[in-house]
């Protein structure tokens, strides 16, 4: 009884701290140098630990940048909101979220 009544209590600890630490990796297609790791930081309220990955995978002669990055220790909520808030800035054209820790298939936003 005692083992079931633990259980029953550990469980939802556990998802809610797996809820706030989640790895997600977005694709971000910005101008040439539109998008710098201060930035993104700044508008997406991280810590520099939190930015585990930002990769220029390309540049287009017509001056776009293609970027990998990769963040680690962000919520649910948050992640949901990135694309949104990255499309405000100035210069960024298409944001996608590749994967999320939390589920093995691919989310597109």
């Amino acid at each position: 009884m005692i083992i079931l009544i633990i259980l029953v209590g550990i469980k939802p600890l556990e998802e809610a701290y797996r809820s706030r630490n989640q790895t997600c990796m977005l694709n971000v297609e910005v101008e040439n140098n539109g998008l710098t790791p201060e930035l993104l930081r700044e508008t997406l309220s991280l810590r520099p630990s939190q930015v585990k990955r930002f990769l220029v995978e390309s540049r287009d002669p017509q001056g776009t940048d293609q970027l990998s990055i990769l963040l680690s220790k962000v919520s649910s909520q948050d992640i949901a909101s990135y694309p949104s808030k990255l499309q405000e800035l100035d210069g960024v054209n298409r944001v996608s979220i590749v994967k999320r820790a939390s589920n093995n298939g691919a989310n597109h936003t």
